[in-house]
């Protein structure tokens, strides 16, 4: 039985780093997001323009990260309780979809920040 719950415990650890990593996802977009919000009010209080510009990059960035980091955590917590019942099943299959996701999402991230910041977007 000691066995059985180091297995569980592995499980609620992985599930516990999903959730610090979905967390972190969603600090940044909120950051990002606000940070544009900022930067425009600055922008009309300080009379560089008249009216804030409108939405761009940033801000959409800004909440499709948000979106991710709460994706992440509803897909996490779906693999927590399949792993719990495989566990529970002796039956257990290893998925690495979460992982594949969130690398391929941060490439296509992170290109497109590349490309937006050398102005090539």
């Amino acid at each position: 039985m000691p066995e059985k719950s180091r297995e569980h415990q592995a499980n609620e650890r992985t599930f516990l780093a999903w959730i610090r990593t979905s967390l972190a996802i969603l600090i940044l977009g909120f950051a990002i997001f606000r940070l544009n919000i900022f930067l425009r009010e600055m922008a009309i209080v300080n009379r560089f323009t008249t009216e804030a510009p409108a939405t761009d990059l940033s801000s959409v960035f800004g909440i499709i990260l948000i979106a991710f980091g709460v994706l992440i955590t509803l897909l996490a917590y779906f693999q927590f309780l399949r792993i719990e019942k495989q566990l529970h099943a002796d039956t257990y299959q290893p998925s690495s979809y979460l992982v594949t996701m969130l690398a391929l999402f941060i490439i296509i991230a992170g290109t497109i920040l590349v490309f937006s910041i050398t102005g090539n977007l």
